[in-house]
């Protein structure tokens, strides 16, 4: 009888052993499997972030890009702008140069009729 007992002890601690080790594996099995998910959801995260990255640096590049093409029509603008500027520079100077001829040969004309005893019209702002 006594082996008995002793037999049954064996068979369950035998059994004991096998569950404590089941149960040690299931316990592993379910931490790995966390930890597999755990991993899975920080890379879907990370690929997630980086596409976000993506997206924003492509919007940037676009941006920059017509703000590149703004630039370049606000300084072909500028440019004409200055080229107007010249033009019409220019021709007032002519302008004012052809003026001042005028205002001389009108002298020349008024001296002319007064030396001859002749008073000439007036002419406001000429002579």
């Amino acid at each position: 009888m006594l082996e008995d007992q002793s037999t049954a002890g064996s068979i369950w601690a035998t059994i004991g052993g096998a569950l404590a080790m089941l149960a040690t594996g299931a316990l592993g099995w379910i931490a790995r499997k966390k930890t597999r998910e755990a991993d899975d959801a920080h890379l879907e995260a990370r690929v997630a972030e980086h596409e976000t990255e993506e997206e924003s640096s492509r919007v940037t590049r676009r941006t920059l890009g017509m703000l590149e093409q703004r630039i370049l029509a606000l300084n072909h603008r500028l440019d004409a702008a200055e080229t107007e500027m010249k033009v019409l520079r220019d021709k007032n100077q002519e302008q004012a140069i052809e003026l001042a001829a005028v205002k001389m040969w009108a002298r020349f004309v008024v001296d002319m009729l007064r030396r001859n005893g002749l008073e000439p019209p007036p002419l406001e702002g000429i002579t």
